[in-house]
């Protein structure tokens, strides 16, 4: 599933330094270009990820990200 983010993260200008998850959440430490900000970053990798997830794991066609974030900067 890291290869997912990180695939997506890098096809829209955005660089993964490190990418962890629990259960229930996943946590992202990002480089991003200074044109960018996250309120476009994030929906960007929560699209993209989405997408990929339904594409590759069939059994996971209901998955869905959570409304809103919670990030730092």
């Amino acid at each position: 599933m890291f290869l997912g983010f990180g695939g997506i993260a890098k096809q829209n200008g955005i660089h993964p330094k490190c990418i962890g998850r629990v259960a229930d959440h996943v946590h992202l430490l990002l480089s991003m270009p200074t044109t960018m900000g996250m309120a476009k970053a994030i929906p960007l990798i929560k699209s993209g990820s989405s997408a990929w997830i339904h594409q590759s794991f069939r059994e996971l066609r209901n998955f869905g990200w959570q409304h809103g974030t919670v990030h730092s900067v």
